[in-house]
């Protein structure tokens, strides 16, 4: 029996897949603009314009600022595979289909989750190896 979350490769089912991906990117990326508008880069305000800026919220601000600028630079770089026409929902590491509901829950993955699991070990291996 096939596994239901798995995407066809008909160019129909795959191109409606596409789609849904590509609408859940451009929400995301309305939701991080607007973010990243209301929490301007702290590192862009000007000494002393903000007295009562505090510099552990400066940081914390420029730690979230910053992972919503590295989120923002995953999602138009898959919005632009989608555009291009070289986005096809499939993992990098082992070239399967990526589970659709994987797809739908994080849209700018790249792997699927087996292969997620092991790179995420390896990373981890290295950090602790650098110890």
């Amino acid at each position: 029996m096939q596994d239901p979350t798995m995407i066809s490769l008909e160019p129909m089912a795959f191109d409606q897949v596409k789609s849904q991906v590509k609408a859940k990117l451009l929400e995301r990326k309305k939701e991080l603009e607007e973010r990243m508008k209301m929490n301007p880069d702290p590192n862009a305000i000007p000494d002393g314009t903000e007295e009562d800026l505090r510099f552990a919220e400066r940081l914390s601000v420029g730690s979230q600022y910053e992972r919503d600028k590295r989120a923002l630079e995953d999602v138009d770089y898959i919005l632009g595979k989608i555009e291009d026409g070289t986005y096809d929902g499939k993992c990098i590491g082992c070239r399967d289909l990526i589970k659709t509901d994987r797809l739908f829950a994080s849209p700018t993955t790249e792997r699927c989750k087996d292969c997620q699991e092991a790179f995420d070990k390896s990373r981890n291996r290295l950090c602790y190896s650098r110890r």
